[in-house]
């Protein structure tokens, strides 16, 4: 998700990549909740650098994904126009 909202390319609407995005953020808005009910595990999983995601600290790497693609043209927005 990270690498596909990073690209600076247009996500065309019905193609795998938009498919797979929307899935993604669907699944990250029925977990989020869940994670947020037990503090400890929350913490851990979100705010620990995790070695197995190259020591990335995942909420940040979450923000980061999700607001760039708030603003993707042809993902949530319209394309821009060539001019």
């Amino acid at each position: 998700m990270h690498d596909s909202a990073t690209q600076m390319v247009t996500i065309d609407k019905g193609t795998e990549e938009s498919r797979t995005l929307q899935g993604a953020i669907n699944l990250i808005a029925r977990v989020i909740p869940l994670i947020f009910e037990d503090k400890e595990f929350f913490m851990r999983s979100m705010w620990h650098e995790q070695a197995f995601f190259q020591n990335q600290i995942n909420a940040l790497k979450l923000m980061e994904s999700i607001s760039l693609l708030l603003f993707k043209p042809g993902f949530t927005i319209k394309p821009l126009d060539d001019d």
